[in-house]
Protein backbone atom coordinates (compact mmCIF):
# COMPACT_ATOMS: atom_id res chain seq x y z
CA UNK A 1 0.00 0.00 0.00
CA UNK A 2 1.53 3.36 -1.00
CA UNK A 3 2.13 6.00 1.62
CA UNK A 4 -0.44 8.77 1.63
CA UNK A 5 -0.10 12.11 3.38
CA UNK A 6 -3.27 14.01 4.19
CA UNK A 7 -2.34 17.24 5.94
CA UNK A 8 -5.07 18.77 8.08
CA UNK A 9 -4.85 21.77 10.32
CA UNK A 10 -7.10 21.16 13.32
CA UNK A 11 -7.47 22.78 16.70
CA UNK A 12 -6.10 20.93 19.71
CA UNK A 13 -9.59 20.10 20.98
CA UNK A 14 -10.32 18.21 17.72
CA UNK A 15 -7.13 16.14 17.93
CA UNK A 16 -8.38 13.16 19.96
CA UNK A 17 -11.51 12.77 17.79
CA UNK A 18 -9.42 12.71 14.62
CA UNK A 19 -7.39 9.79 15.98
CA UNK A 20 -10.27 7.86 17.50
CA UNK A 21 -12.20 8.05 14.23
CA UNK A 22 -9.23 6.55 12.36
CA UNK A 23 -8.65 9.65 10.23
CA UNK A 24 -5.02 10.10 11.37
CA UNK A 25 -2.01 7.90 12.07
CA UNK A 26 0.26 10.63 13.39
CA UNK A 27 -0.25 14.21 14.49
CA UNK A 28 1.92 17.11 15.59
CA UNK A 29 0.67 19.59 18.15
CA UNK A 30 1.63 21.79 21.10
CA UNK A 31 0.06 19.44 23.64
CA UNK A 32 0.11 15.72 24.35
CA UNK A 33 -3.15 14.07 23.29
CA UNK A 34 -4.26 13.17 26.81
CA UNK A 35 -6.18 10.00 25.95
CA UNK A 36 -5.45 6.47 27.23
CA UNK A 37 -5.29 4.87 23.76
CA UNK A 38 -3.00 7.53 22.30
CA UNK A 39 0.72 7.91 22.79
CA UNK A 40 2.44 11.30 22.73
CA UNK A 41 6.15 12.03 22.50
CA UNK A 42 7.92 15.35 23.00
CA UNK A 43 9.70 16.23 19.74
CA UNK A 44 11.23 19.46 20.97
CA UNK A 45 10.64 22.91 22.32
CA UNK A 46 10.35 26.12 20.38
CA UNK A 47 10.52 29.68 21.64
CA UNK A 48 7.57 32.01 21.47
CA UNK A 49 8.34 34.90 19.13
CA UNK A 50 6.69 38.22 18.42
CA UNK A 51 5.84 38.75 14.75
CA UNK A 52 5.17 42.33 13.66
CA UNK A 53 4.63 44.32 10.48
CA UNK A 54 8.04 45.81 9.55
CA UNK A 55 6.77 49.37 10.06
CA UNK A 56 5.28 48.64 13.52
CA UNK A 57 6.57 50.95 16.30
CA UNK A 58 7.93 47.91 18.19
CA UNK A 59 9.85 46.57 15.18
CA UNK A 60 12.91 48.54 16.26
CA UNK A 61 13.09 46.81 19.64
CA UNK A 62 15.56 44.01 20.27
CA UNK A 63 13.02 42.14 22.43
CA UNK A 64 9.31 42.56 23.10
CA UNK A 65 7.92 42.58 26.65
CA UNK A 66 4.39 42.08 28.02
CA UNK A 67 4.09 45.83 28.54
CA UNK A 68 4.99 46.43 24.88
CA UNK A 69 2.30 44.02 23.70
CA UNK A 70 -0.33 45.42 26.08
CA UNK A 71 0.16 48.88 24.59
CA UNK A 72 -0.47 47.67 21.03
CA UNK A 73 -3.21 46.08 18.96
CA UNK A 74 -2.38 42.39 19.18
CA UNK A 75 -3.68 39.09 17.91
CA UNK A 76 -4.36 36.53 20.64
CA UNK A 77 -5.80 33.10 21.30
CA UNK A 78 -8.64 31.74 23.46
CA UNK A 79 -7.42 31.31 27.04
CA UNK A 80 -8.15 27.55 27.09
CA UNK A 81 -5.81 26.78 24.16
CA UNK A 82 -2.10 25.91 24.38
CA UNK A 83 -1.03 29.31 23.05
CA UNK A 84 -3.62 31.06 25.22
CA UNK A 85 -2.12 29.40 28.30
CA UNK A 86 1.39 30.30 27.13
CA UNK A 87 0.30 33.93 26.77
CA UNK A 88 -1.06 33.89 30.31
CA UNK A 89 2.39 32.78 31.47
CA UNK A 90 4.06 35.48 29.36
CA UNK A 91 1.84 38.27 30.69
CA UNK A 92 1.95 37.03 34.29
CA UNK A 93 0.47 39.67 36.56
CA UNK A 94 0.75 42.50 34.02
CA UNK A 95 -2.45 43.83 32.47
CA UNK A 96 -2.41 42.58 28.89
CA UNK A 97 -5.72 44.06 27.89
CA UNK A 98 -7.88 42.14 25.46
CA UNK A 99 -6.53 41.13 22.07
CA UNK A 100 -7.88 43.13 19.14
CA UNK A 101 -8.41 39.85 17.27
CA UNK A 102 -8.66 36.29 18.60
CA UNK A 103 -7.65 33.32 16.43
CA UNK A 104 -7.21 29.58 16.99
CA UNK A 105 -4.02 29.09 15.00
CA UNK A 106 -0.59 30.74 14.91
CA UNK A 107 -0.65 30.31 11.12
CA UNK A 108 -3.78 32.49 10.99
CA UNK A 109 -2.16 34.96 13.39
CA UNK A 110 0.87 35.27 11.08
CA UNK A 111 -1.40 35.83 8.07
CA UNK A 112 -3.17 38.64 9.94
CA UNK A 113 0.19 40.22 10.84
CA UNK A 114 1.11 40.11 7.14
CA UNK A 115 -2.08 42.07 6.46
CA UNK A 116 -1.02 44.72 8.99
CA UNK A 117 -3.72 43.90 11.56
CA UNK A 118 -1.38 43.93 14.56
CA UNK A 119 1.37 41.94 16.20
CA UNK A 120 1.15 38.30 17.26
CA UNK A 121 2.97 35.96 19.59
CA UNK A 122 3.58 32.61 17.90
CA UNK A 123 5.79 29.54 18.11
CA UNK A 124 9.01 29.74 16.08
CA UNK A 125 7.90 26.81 13.91
CA UNK A 126 5.00 28.86 12.54
CA UNK A 127 7.30 31.57 11.18
CA UNK A 128 8.34 30.59 7.66
CA UNK A 129 11.55 31.81 6.01
CA UNK A 130 9.45 34.10 3.78
CA UNK A 131 7.82 35.64 6.86
CA UNK A 132 11.22 36.14 8.48
CA UNK A 133 12.26 38.10 5.39
CA UNK A 134 9.07 40.17 5.13
CA UNK A 135 8.16 40.81 8.78
CA UNK A 136 9.92 41.89 11.95
CA UNK A 137 10.46 38.85 14.17
CA UNK A 138 11.60 39.43 17.74
CA UNK A 139 12.25 37.28 20.80
CA UNK A 140 10.07 37.94 23.84
CA UNK A 141 11.13 38.65 27.41
CA UNK A 142 10.36 36.83 29.59
CA UNK A 143 11.21 33.96 27.28
CA UNK A 144 8.47 31.38 26.81
CA UNK A 145 9.11 27.86 25.53
CA UNK A 146 6.43 25.92 23.70
CA UNK A 147 6.43 22.14 23.42
CA UNK A 148 5.98 20.35 20.10
CA UNK A 149 4.54 16.85 20.55
CA UNK A 150 3.87 13.93 18.23
CA UNK A 151 0.80 11.77 18.81
CA UNK A 152 -0.10 8.36 17.43
CA UNK A 153 -2.11 5.33 18.45
CA UNK A 154 -0.82 3.53 21.50
CA UNK A 155 -2.58 0.34 20.38
CA UNK A 156 -0.32 -0.43 17.42
CA UNK A 157 3.23 0.45 16.42
CA UNK A 158 3.67 3.53 14.27
CA UNK A 159 4.25 2.52 10.61
CA UNK A 160 7.70 3.09 9.10
CA UNK A 161 6.43 6.07 7.07
CA UNK A 162 5.15 7.67 10.28
CA UNK A 163 8.48 7.11 12.05
CA UNK A 164 10.34 8.66 9.12
CA UNK A 165 7.93 11.60 9.09
CA UNK A 166 8.56 12.24 12.79
CA UNK A 167 12.34 11.95 12.30
CA UNK A 168 12.11 14.61 9.58
CA UNK A 169 10.06 16.90 11.81
CA UNK A 170 12.59 16.43 14.61
CA UNK A 171 15.36 17.54 12.24
CA UNK A 172 13.38 20.60 11.15
CA UNK A 173 12.80 21.57 14.78
CA UNK A 174 16.51 21.23 15.57
CA UNK A 175 17.47 23.31 12.51
CA UNK A 176 15.19 26.29 13.21
CA UNK A 177 17.18 29.44 13.92
CA UNK A 178 17.31 30.53 17.54
CA UNK A 179 15.26 33.63 18.36
CA UNK A 180 18.23 36.02 18.55
CA UNK A 181 19.26 35.08 15.01
CA UNK A 182 15.82 35.79 13.57
CA UNK A 183 15.53 39.39 14.80
CA UNK A 184 15.22 40.91 11.34
CA UNK A 185 12.96 43.43 9.75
Amino acid sequence: MPTRVDYRSVTFDELVGIFLSGRADVGVSMVPAGHPTLSSTLLGRQPMLCVLPPDHPLAGREVVTPEDVAGSAWIGYPPDTPLGRALAGFFGDSDSGAPAIEVHSPVTACAFVQQGLGLALVDAWSVTPAMRAALAVRPVLPAVGLEICATHSGLAPLPLAGRRFLASIGKVLRDIQPPAACAQG
